[in-house]
């Protein structure tokens, strides 16, 4: 289904509420997932949860929500 193309943020609350997304269309390529996915590797991001704070810092796999309010101070 496809949740990277038109409202995003629409369609991604949708699927979060257990609806139906619609199906792929000829204007909902892959492409931005793999460019996405290109980026990260590039970055060095090789896995989520992986966090990009201000300083360009990569903090990588899962943070407590304390953790995450001191790294971001």
């Amino acid at each position: 289904r496809v949740i990277l193309g038109g409202d995003s943020s629409y369609l991604l609350n949708r699927a979060f509420a257990g609806e139906q997304l619609p199906a792929p269309g000829p204007k909902d390529a892959k492409e931005p997932v793999d460019e996405t996915i290109k980026l990260g590797e590039s970055l060095g991001i090789t896995g989520t949860p992986t966090l990009v704070l201000p300083d360009g810092s990569i903090v990588p796999g899962f943070k407590e929500a304390a953790e995450i309010r001191k790294l971001i101070k």
